[in-house]
């Protein structure tokens, strides 16, 4: 690609020190980042969740390993030229060996990435657990002092405002890993329980603030929140999902499979021009003389 892993995380620090809330889709692989960015988005993000369904069929459970999601992200990373923003779970180890997540990380040339002090309990019916605030921010402390480009973004999320429902406890914590060095906050839980969010919750965190798209809540309307990014985690996976799913069931009760694929009839052409095929026939003519 023609910009640089640096150059990236520029653009994203750049995005966290506006003064508009960027939205960033969700996506699943690296067309479908592609497609992100051809459609005019200035940054794309991969979670957990998604990986994990999409790429393994897993439920978001902390099954995928480190290594296993670096392959992914890297994938996505080189095939854009936008950053990518990846979901570093809880940072995979303790404070110790926290350097080598940021250390793979940024080779891969992603632009930044979140750590959350969610321990155990997403998706699940058991009582979710939270890191102690200390041992949080001694994680960020460690992950700051790993990172060897000082633009590559570390964003701190906190899962307290959802699991405690309190979202004093959850700024407290959001100001304490900004003290930490996190470049921003990523409160969770608008889209669960928009109740205990108040208007004024940018101005309460003292940094720049990481929100998630919320049913009913428009980009402007984050904009006007005070957020710098919001982070539609869903988006791609839904849109892939519920699109193969809708063909699959239709092809399988019609056995008709151009109807059923309708208006996702394959374009060779169009998706040609995402995976450039053109670069491929320019470097061909140049260098194997095949005509």
């Amino acid at each position: 690609m023609s910009i640089s892993a640096r150059d990236k995380r520029k653009k994203l620090r750049d995005i966290l020190n506006g003064n508009k809330c960027v939205p960033v889709p969700g996506v699943i692989d690296a067309l479908g980042a592609r497609i992100v960015e051809e459609a005019g988005f200035e940054a794309a993000f991969i979670g957990s969740y998604a990986l994990a369904a999409c790429g393994y069929a897993f439920p978001d459970v902390g099954l995928v390993t480190l290594t296993e999601s670096l392959q992914a992200y890297k994938h996505i990373a080189d095939a854009i030229d936008i950053p990518l923003i990846v979901d570093g779970e809880q940072g995979y180890y303790h404070a110790a060996n926290i350097w080598r997540t940021v250390k793979e990380t940024e080779d891969a040339g992603i632009a930044g990435m979140h750590i959350e002090d969610h321990e155990i309990g997403k998706h699940m019916k058991f009582p979710p657990q939270i890191y102690d605030t200390e041992k949080m921010c001694n994680k960020i402390k460690a992950a700051v002092d790993a990172r060897t480009d000082e633009n590559f973004i570390i964003i701190a999320r906190t899962d307290a405002a959802w699991i405690t429902k309190d979202i004093d406890i959850a700024i407290e914590r959001a100001n304490r890993y900004l003290e930490a060095g996190a470049d921003a906050a990523y409160v969770i839980g608008a889209d669960i329980v928009p109740d205990i969010f108040p208007n004024d919750l940018a101005k309460r965190v003292h940094g720049p603030l990481v929100g998630v798209s919320c049913p009913g809540v428009t980009v402007e309307q984050q904009t006007a929140q005070g957020l710098k990014l919001s982070l539609y985690w869903t988006l791609c996976m839904s849109a892939a999902f519920g699109a193969q799913k809708e063909v699959l069931e239709k092809f399988k009760a019609t056995g008709d499979y151009q109807t059923a694929l309708g208006k996702y009839a394959f374009d060779e052409k169009l998706i040609n021009q995402y995976t450039r095929v053109d670069e491929f026939q320019y470097r061909a003519d140049k260098y194997m003389n095949l005509q």
